[in-house]
C-alpha cells in the first residue's frame, strides 16, 4: 500500500508529499517467492520518524504507527515483532535539514521535564521495541517499514549445522545469506535466533565475533556472558600474537576461497583502509600505500591451491567464471580486517567468485559499487582455540571445522 510521506521525513502529513510504497507481504514468514521485502527485490529501506501526538488517552506504539502511517494495525504489530521499531522518550534532532516545529516543541517540553543536561541526554537514547507498549505524548518512534529480509534462514535445516555445543557456547557451521546478528530493522532473521532454536534455547545466543552475511562456515556464539568475555580476551590475545600462530593463548582461523584464478602460494601483505564510503555505493575496504592516513596492515598466507569439482551454477549475474571445476585456495588468516581476504585476493588479480564488490587491478569497477546480496565463494573452514589451562574447553587446543563448502554441493 502507499503511505503518505517522504522517505526519512519528520513531517509525514505535509501537503504534497510523495507516496511511499510499503508492501504488506514484506513481513510474511517465511517470505513467499517474490515477497516484496527490501532485501529481496531491492526496494531499499523506508524509514519514518513519528512524534507521538497528544490525545485524550494513552496510546500504544502499534496504534500510533497505524494511525500516523495509515497502515493496518496487524502490520504495525508485525513490525514490532520483527524489531523494526525504535523508541525514545524525546525525539532527537534530524541529521540533516531543518528541524520541524513539532519536533522542536516536543524537545523543549522534554528538556524542561528532564531538569538537567544529563537527564535530557538520557531520554534521547533510542532503543528497539520488541513488544507493543504504551508510548507517552512527545515521544519518538522510528519505523523501518520495509525491513531487510533474509530468506536463506528458512532454506537450511539448522540442527545439522551445529558443529558442537556446551552449556557455555555453541559452534555453528553458518549458512551463507544469513547475518550473524540482528540488523537495525530485523531482529528475527539471524544466526543468534535460529542457532538458539537449533539447540533448544528460548533466548537468542550471544555475539562473540563477526562473519560477513555472504560468508559461510565456522562461527562461535555464547550461551553465557562469562564465555563472551572470555572469548573476547582470546580474540585480543590472538591479535597481539598475529603472525605467530600456535605460540600461546588465542585463536587461529583458516578459510576456503573459490577464486577466479590461482592465487600465489605464501604470505600476502597489503595495507588497507576500511569503511570507505562513496555516495551511491556500498561501503568497502580499499588497498592504500602503507603511509596513507588510516592505513592498516593486513597479512594472510595462501597455504594451498587445488582444482575442485563445482556444483550447479548459482542464480544471479555475479558468477562469471563458473564451470565444472574451480580454483579453491586454503588461506590462513593472521590479521582480521573488514573484508580482508576478499580485498587482498582481488588485489592480487584473483578475486573471489560471486564478489561483485571487489574487482582486480586494471578492471574498471562499476560506477555504483554494490555488495553481494546472498553468498560468495568464501568459507570459514576451521577455527582453532588455544587456551592451556582454560576452563571452557576440555583440551588445551580445540579445533572446529565446517563441512564441505556450498559450492561443492552435489559433487562430493
Amino acid at each position: 500500500m502507499i503511505v503518505p510521506g517522504e522517505l526519512s521525513s519528520w513531517d509525514l502529513q505535509e501537503a504534497g508529499c510523495a507516496g511511499i510504497e510499503v508492501p504488506l507481504d514484506g513481513l510474511d514468514v517465511p517470505p513467499p517467492p517474490g515477497a516484496r521485502g527490501s532485501e529481496i527485490l531491492g526496494l531499499g529501506p523506508a524509514v519514518f520518524h513519528i512524534v507521538v501526538p497528544h490525545g485524550p488517552r494513552p496510546s500504544t506504539a502499534s496504534a500510533v504507527i497505524a494511525e500516523s502511517l495509515k497502515l493496518p494495525l496487524g502490520f504495525a504489530l508485525q513490525l514490532l515483532e520483527f524489531g523494526a521499531v525504535h523508541f525514545a522518550a524525546c525525539p532527537p534532532l534530524p541529521r540533516r535539514g531543518e528541524t520541524p516545529a513539532h519536533v522542536l516543541e516536543a524537545r523543549a517540553r522534554a528538556q524542561e521535564a528532564a531538569g538537567n543536561a544529563a537527564a535530557f541526554g538520557k531520554i534521547q537514547k533510542v532503543r528497539r521495541l520488541r513488544e507493543d507498549t504504551e508510548v507517552a505524548p512527545g515521544g519518538y518512534l522510528r519505523v523501518h517499514a520495509r525491513p531487510k529480509r533474509f530468506p536463506a534462514c528458512y532454506v537450511w535445516d539448522w540442527g545439522p549445522r551445529v558443529v558442537a555445543a556446551s552449556p557455555d557456547w555453541v559452534v555453528l557451521d553458518k549458512p551463507p545469506g544469513v547475518p550473524v546478528s540482528p540488523t537495525v530493522d530485523n531482529w528475527r532473521e539471524n544466526c543468534l535466533v535460529f542457532g538458539a532454536d537449533a539447540v533448544g534455547d528460548a533466548e537468542p545466543l550471544l555475539m562473540t565475533h563477526r562473519l560477513d552475511m555472504v560468508t559461510s562456515g565456522v562461527f562461535v556464539m555464547g550461551r553465557a556472558k562469562k564465555f563472551v568475555s572470555y572469548f573476547n580476551c582470546l580474540l585480543q590475545k590472538g591479535k597481539a600474537a598475529a603472525g605467530a600462530p600456535g605460540g600461546g593463548p588465542g585463536l587461529s582461523k583458516e578459510y576456503r576461497a573459490l577464486c577466479a584464478s590461482p592465487p600465489p602460494l605464501g604470505r600476502l601483505v597489503h595495507h588497507v583502509r576500511t569503511n570507505t564510503e562513496v555516495k551511491g555505493s556500498a561501503t568497502y575496504t580499499e588497498v592504500v600505500p602503507p603511509d596513507a592516513p588510516g592505513a592498516q596492515r593486513c597479512e594472510l598466507e595462501v597455504v594451498s591451491v587445488a582444482e575442485v569439482p563445482l556444483g550447479p551454477r548459482p542464480d544471479g549475474e555475479d558468477w562469471d567464471g563458473w564451470g565444472p571445476t574451480g580454483i579453491e585456495a586454503r588461506i590462513r588468516l593472521f590479521t582480521g580486517r573488514t573484508h580482508q581476504i576478499r580485498v587482498q585476493l582481488a588485489a592480487t588479480g584473483c578475486p573471489i567468485l560471486g564478489d561483485c564488490l571487489y574487482t582486480p587491478p586494471g578492471q574498471e569497477p562499476p560506477a555504483n559499487l554494490r555488495a553481494p546480496r546472498f553468498r560468495i565463494g568464501l568459507q570459514s573452514a576451521q577455527l582453532t582455540i588455544r587456551d592451556p589451562g582454560g576452563s571452557f574447553f576440555a583440551d588445551p587446543e580445540a579445533t572446529f571445522e565446517a563441512g564441505p563448502p556450498w559450492w561443492r554441493e552435489g559433487r562430493d
